[in-house]
Parts: C-alpha cells; sequence; structure tokens
C-alpha cells in the first residue's frame, strides 16, 4: 500500500508505520498545518484472517496515531459494509465485515459516502457480472477535515477507481 501526495501539496509527514506485511500504512502529518493520522489498508481476501486483521489492527492503529482525533482511513477491504454494496447478497453472511464496523465505531470514524450520495450505489469493484463497494475512505465524525468531491469511475476492466479532492 501507499500513500500519495500532490508534489505542491503543503505536508509533512512526522513519522510512519506499516503493518501486516505491507498491507497497513499509518503516516501522522500534518497537512496545511492541520495535524492528521492517515491510514491505509488492503485487507486479506479470506473471509476468517481478515476478521482478525481488522481486530488487529484497530487496537494498532490507536497506538500509533499521534492525532486519533483526526484519522482518515482508506484502502480495499474486501468486504462490504453494507448490503447496499453488492448488487447480490452472496456477501450478507461475512462475518468480517462486522469486525470492520466494530474497527470503525472504535476508532470513530465513518464512512465519507454516507454522508455524500448513500442512496445511490457506487461500485469500486466488478467482474462483469457481481458489482461490489470494497474500497471505502473513512474519517472521523467530528473532523476538521472536509471531502468535497467523491466520485468512483471504471479505471480498468476489473476495477473501479475512488478519488477524491478537497
Amino acid at each position: 500500500v501507499s500513500i500519495l501526495f500532490k508534489d505542491n501539496m503543503d505536508v509533512s509527514v512526522s513519522d510512519h508505520h506499516d503493518y501486516g506485511e505491507g498491507r497497513v500504512l499509518l503516516l501522522n502529518t500534518e497537512i496545511r498545518g492541520k495535524g492528521i493520522t492517515l491510514v491505509n489498508i488492503y485487507a486479506l481476501n479470506v473471509e476468517q484472517t481478515r476478521s482478525n486483521f481488522f481486530k488487529n489492527i484497530q487496537e494498532w492503529i490507536l497506538q500509533k496515531a499521534k492525532y486519533s482525533k483526526n484519522i482518515m482511513i482508506a484502502g480495499d477491504s474486501n468486504c462490504c459494509l453494507r448490503d447496499s454494496d453488492r448488487n447480490t447478497k452472496t456477501h450478507i453472511g461475512d462475518k468480517s465485515r462486522i469486525m470492520m464496523k466494530n474497527m470503525l465505531s472504535a476508532l470513530n470514524v465513518h464512512d465519507c459516502w454516507e454522508s455524500n450520495d448513500a442512496k445511490v450505489p457506487h461500485f469500486t469493484w466488478s467482474d462483469n457480472t457481481v458489482k461490489s463497494r470494497l474500497d471505502y475512505i473513512c474519517i472521523n465524525k467530528n473532523t476538521n477535515v472536509s471531502i468535497k468531491i467523491l466520485e468512483t469511475r471504471i479505471v480498468i476492466s476489473d476495477s473501479i477507481g475512488a478519488r477524491m479532492t478537497d
């Protein structure tokens, strides 16, 4: 995983941490003078290991986050948070999504899409039959960071990219 910044962006990284053989990257940063902890995740594909993954990184993030009241978590969760995040119902029994919800709740972050356009499905993965939203951008509920534009679009044939601007 990685976290990219525009060349001319006013950002300084005070420290960085990685977890799980490169599956999680945490940066404690100041962006435009505001402290924010950025976390990028790439969750495992197997449900049971993914459940443990979300449980373990919750504590790890709390230990490493310098700005625990201003956290942004983004990345590929490999599971759907809500029933509406998939066009089929095959994911409903996936218990790892409960662990992911618990992690987000414990970190006091929420899915940005909920406050934007949650009623309209925006899938981030497709194999031309099944469509799912597996990628999320989550921020603290009381953050001083705002997201003005959040959109999805097809990037390559079996994946749909998410783009965020401020």
